[in-house]
């Protein structure tokens, strides 16, 4: 799941620790250095980095749970064969579909709940650096230049909040798109893709209702 979805299913009122620790796993991805786990047993006597821990493996938890129920899988099937059948060449496209779903929830999750995404980043906010910096030593992230760049952009640019537009969820498929060297930035893939936004929507309000029975 991406960012929106995780902080709706499994956000902590009062604990932006952990509320942060739900996105780590994936804004910790777009750094140079990845941790999958974290270390075995991990303990500590700082309870907000204990909050950003059990946050970090919520996540890890939440995923597994997610990528293997059927309705992913079914979308993830239904968006790759559409792409394929479009007219336009889409390489990897099993992997932009996965990408899509995953944006396309958190673009339905956005417009039922318009308040949400001010919601997470107000958490980001409230975060002490010191205490993140100690979270990410003890997992492993010596270097952590990379990531506090990119956390300061994420919290700066707040792309979040502009997902209930099509066109942004569109930039933002072509921007991942573009970190594992796949070019679908051509007019007629933004035609296909956005095309396929405004198609699918009225399908995935049914679809966030049943993972909230399911998570």
């Amino acid at each position: 799941m991406n960012f929106l979805a995780h902080y709706y299913f499994d956000h902590k009122g009062n604990n932006p620790y952990f509320n942060l620790g739900l996105l780590l796993p994936d804004l910790i991805r777009n750094s140079s250095t990845v941790i999958h786990h974290l270390p075995y047993g991990f303990k500590t006597e700082n309870q907000n980095v204990q909050w950003l821990a059990d946050g970090f493996q919520k996540h890890l938890t939440t995923d597994k749970i997610f990528h293997h129920c059927a309705d992913f899988v079914s979308f993830n099937k239904q968006i790759t064969q559409m792409l394929r059948n479009s007219g336009s060449r889409f390489h990897r496209d099993w992997f932009l579909a996965h990408i899509l779903t995953e944006l396309l929830i958190d673009r339905t999750i956005l417009m039922a709940h318009p308040l949400i995404a001010h919601e997470l980043y107000a958490d980001l906010d409230k975060i002490h650096p010191l205490a993140l910096s100690e979270f990410l030593s003890e997992a492993g992230m010596i270097d952590q230049s990379s990531f506090q760049t990119g956390f300061e952009k994420f919290k700066k640019v707040r792309y979040l909040n502009n997902y209930d537009q099509a066109e942004s969820v569109a930039f933002a498929l072509t921007k991942i798109a573009e970190k594992v060297h796949i070019n679908i930035s051509e007019p007629g893939h933004k035609k296909v893709i956005l095309s396929l936004i405004h198609e699918l929507h009225h399908t995935f309000v049914p679809f966030v209702k049943r993972l909230e029975m399911l998570l």
